[in-house]
């Protein structure tokens, strides 16, 4: 008796999961443009991801993806704006760790609730945050920048690209780390804070390798570490932060996520699009020429796990530093 209803069972679940496949394929998506929000101002890693990934999703699809960016408030304008969107899978948010997984512990008066409020789809890229300086910086290590840090003589500014995003938070959670002290200057983007970074105006600044590489190569940028938990094998140079204090990381990762809501079939659909891309060499280039490290395939039930892991890691670093910028 208990075998035959084993092989019962077995055989509902096969039928169950050929079911949903079946409904998955009988929905059509897309059958109309789709519309990739991004937190963040053109030129950011955020918005060169997205981009990337829009030109080869309509080829695989046949439908255009257009990218709108909606920069301001560390990236959860376009976080609030997506979660308002329709659930016929018209509009797509494509986010990233700063605004997704540490804002919410930081912002009190956030409208939406990305843990709950969102249905993940696929982690697409991730980096580790670079910290800079100038070339011609008197600050040539680590060391040196945070001993000037702990000197009340010497004050310092360091940029962000804007509040609440990873790189602000980054360098708050250094600060507390290290025990020193810089004062904040946020831009409206990494294109202005890197010019008023290479004109001396402010003296240090996390941000990620895409808007880095280019002057780091053309020598107008000096790499005094990585937030990564290994060595950056473009900067392979810069030792981790890590190194020399144990357990420091900081990086950032990219996501695509539908308002929750949204037919399962149709997430399902978006993640098998996804999925070929991750593993196309030549997205793959593109992505590490930009500083972009992709990620190996997963289920949509996958990124959600990570994304969820990413959310509580995140919550407690922001506790264990008494984080508040409201």
């Amino acid at each position: 008796m208990s075998q035959a209803l084993g092989r019962w069972a077995l055989a509902f679940a096969v039928a169950s999961a050929s079911f949903c496949a079946m409904a998955a394929d009988a929905t059509p998506w897309p059958t109309k443009p789709v519309r990739i929000l991004v937190g963040f101002p053109p030129g950011n890693s955020t918005d060169i991801s997205a981009r990337l990934m829009a030109s080869d999703l309509e080829k695989a699809t046949g439908q255009p993806f257009v990218v709108e960016n909606r920069p301001g408030a560390g990236g959860t304008i376009a976080i609030d704006l997506a979660a308002r969107s329709g659930k016929e899978g018209e509009t797509v948010l494509f986010t990233s760790t700063g605004p997704f997984a540490i804002g919410p512990h930081i912002y009190k008066e956030l409208k939406s609730k990305p843990l709950s409020d969102f249905a993940p789809v696929a982690m697409v890229g991730r980096a580790p945050l670079l910290l800079v300086v100038a070339a011609d910086s008197p600050y040539k290590t680590l060391a040196d920048v945070v001993e000037a840090g702990r000197d009340p003589k010497t004050p310092l500014n360091y940029a962000s690209i804007g509040n609440g995003t990873t790189n602000h938070l980054a360098m708050e959670l250094f600060k507390n780390r290290t025990d020193t002290h810089y004062s904040h200057v946020p831009y409206k983007g990494s294109g202005p804070a890197l010019t008023d970074l290479i004109g001396g105006r402010v003296q240090l600044m996390f941000d990620s390798p895409a808007p880095l590489l280019p002057l780091i190569r053309d020598g107008k940028l000096r790499v005094l570490a990585t937030g990564g938990a290994e060595s950056y094998k473009e900067t392979p140079e810069a030792p981790t932060i890590a190194a020399t204090y144990p357990g420091f990381e900081v990086g950032t990762w990219t996501m695509f996520a539908f308002p929750a809501g949204t037919p399962d079939a149709i997430v399902q659909k978006m993640n098998a699009a996804v999925m070929p891309l991750l593993s196309n060499p030549a997205l793959a280039e593109k992505s590490r020429t930009a500083g972009i490290e992709l990620f190996e395939p997963q289920t949509a039930a996958q990124a959600g796990e990570r994304y969820a892991q990413d959310f509580k890691r995140w919550g407690e670093a922001v506790k264990s530093a008494n984080l508040d910028i409201n």
